[in-house]
């Protein structure tokens, strides 16, 4: 260690300082005098900090040179000087860049985007603006939010977020924040927890602290959470209801409240609207909406809400018994989702390919699509709330293949997360899939358990008012029937569930069962 190269008497009195510590020792007299250290890690330690400290100042200069460049486009940049200023110490620099690199990825690279917030969380406490830190974290929380639960995230960083979030904006008294910060995590609660229930209750508190703000854009915007959260848990009849609300709010208007939510409220609207005219089983309306919904989305360059509409097409083709173009919208809504990145739109659209293949009599593809959506919402932790009804349908698609036991223990799965969930509907239809599952086991039919999933699908049925699965629920009692030896019972039970789906505009089952009917008349004969 050379001491030539410091102030005489500063160096003589650290020196001694160290000496008397016993970190130094006197190693030469002559021709100079040298100190070395006693131990080799506490030169190795010595030697770091020096090295830190001078990376420090190098990491800061960079940055700082980063952001006095006029010709380059400092957005682009904005991650790298992010992490220049995060290698540097400074943690309230390095938060702002992590905003402006977040803002720059956005939408269009969502997982780098999310990478960024998270960032930007943990980073901002060492903001000493307190205005600038509190806004950072706030902002941060709701991104956090609205992207967590289209890329996925954790129950645990969704309700540390909440808290702190909400501690924020109540000691600002600012109520349209908090319904924003609300309303996105019942979003969050059904993505990655698999709550409908927690999505229609959160919208629900949400939407009681919108009407007193005097912004139309604000009230359309916090809406669409329990109008959609009710459209998950399958309550047709809420759903609707709000779903008028914000279409009064915004009339004809795309864009009103976009800004807020990240998609167009109206076409949400239309869409919730569609799924919840079939839950109520008015399929033509259903279809009417649906297609109306779907235009606007078009118009409007709503991708990501054209991607979620694709369930229901599929679904309302499911429900109808015939095809309407699924596979088409299926395939164009899975293009659409791979462009966007987003694993939500990616898990729906495996889904709706899946229903559509059902109906196109095409169970090894669905049994493919639906797998890889479940794998997508268990893997990722995306909108699994969705689960229930993916599982319902990979339970048909097992049935179909003649995988009986892999359909029944599929189909409880699916019963199990939509009964925790609060997704009654989705339930209801795991449900039915589990009893058709029952109805070709190689034993003695399982009448007591066949008949237990039936009467709890239509207790579900009753509190939703989901008359959609009302004849399927009848059509399953025939087939029960016939199964015990019941001819007659049967045989009316049929005719019933055909004349059931003649009424709710489900002409693809009902021409299915008439045919099947007829069959059986001539055969008796």
């Amino acid at each position: 260690m050379d001491a030539t190269a410091i102030d005489e008497m500063a160096l003589g009195a650290a020196l001694s300082a160290l000496s008397a510590a016993e970190f130094l020792y006197q190693a030469a007299l002559f021709p100079q005098l040298e100190y070395s250290f006693k131990h080799p890690l506490t030169q190795e330690v010595a030697q770091r900090s020096q090295l830190r400290e001078r990376r420090i100042r190098v990491h800061a200069a960079v940055a700082q040179a980063l952001e006095e460049e006029r010709d380059g486009n400092l957005d682009e940049r904005a991650a790298e000087i992010a992490q220049h200023w995060e290698e540097a110490g400074a943690a309230g620099n390095a938060a702002h860049w992590h905003r402006r690199a977040a803002e720059w990825a956005g939408l269009s690279d969502p997982n780098e985007s999310l990478r960024h917030w998270r960032r930007v969380r943990e980073l901002v406490p060492g903001v000493e603006d307190v205005t600038e830190r509190t806004n950072l974290t706030l902002l941060a929380c709701n991104e956090l939010l609205s992207l967590g639960w289209r890329m996925g995230g954790s129950e645990e960083e969704a309700a540390a977020v909440l808290a702190e979030g909400r501690v924020l904006v109540e000691s600002l008294g600012d109520r349209p924040a908090l319904a924003l910060l609300v309303g996105r995590y019942g979003l969050m609660r059904f993505s990655v927890a698999g709550s409908g229930g927690d999505y229609a209750r959160y919208g629900e508190e949400a939407a009681l602290l919108a009407p007193e703000c005097g912004d139309p854009a604000l009230r359309a915007a916090i809406a669409t959470f329990p109008a959609y959260g009710h459209f998950h848990a399958g309550e047709g009849k809420a759903a609707l209801e709000w779903s008028a609300r914000i279409l009064d709010e915004v009339g004809a208007d795309n864009v009103l409240g976009k800004e807020l939510v990240g998609y167009s409220p109206r076409a949400g609207a239309l869409h919730v609207r569609a799924q919840a005219l079939m839950f109520l089983g008015r399929l033509e309306e259903a279809w009417d909406q649906v297609r109306a919904a779907e235009r606007v989305a078009e118009e409007s360059r709503e991708l990501e809400v054209f991607t979620w509409m694709q369930i229901t097409w599929a679904l309302l083709e499911y429900t109808c018994g015939r095809p309407e173009s699924g596979l088409e919208h299926g395939r164009r809504s899975l293009e659409i989702a791979e462009k966007l990145d987003n694993e939500a739109s990616r898990m729906a659209a495996y889904a709706a390919l899946g229903l559509a293949n059902l109906v196109e009599g095409q169970p090894a593809a669905a049994r493919d699509a639906f797998r890889k959506s479940a794998t997508i919402a268990r893997d990722r932790r995306v909108v699994r709330g969705l689960l229930p009804l993916v599982l319902a349908g990979l339970a048909e698609a097992h049935l179909a293949l003649g995988e009986p036991t892999e359909a029944v223990a599929t189909a409880r799965e699916g019963i199990g997360l939509g009964s925790t969930g609060g997704c009654l509907y989705n339930e209801a239809l795991a449900q039915l899939a589990l009893a058709a599952a029952l109805l070709a086991a190689d034993c003695v039919v399982p009448r007591a358990e066949i008949e237990s999933a039936l009467e709890r699908a239509e207790h579900l049925v009753a509190s939703v008012q989901g008359d959609a699965l009302s004849p399927r629920i009848l059509e399953l009692r025939g087939r029960l029937a016939a199964a015990v030896g019941d001819a007659p019972s049967s045989d009316r039970r049929l005719r019933d569930a055909r004349d059931l789906y003649g009424t709710i505009g489900a002409t693809g089952h009902a021409e299915r069962l008439a045919r099947e009917l007829e069959r059986s008349t001539v055969n008796s004969q």
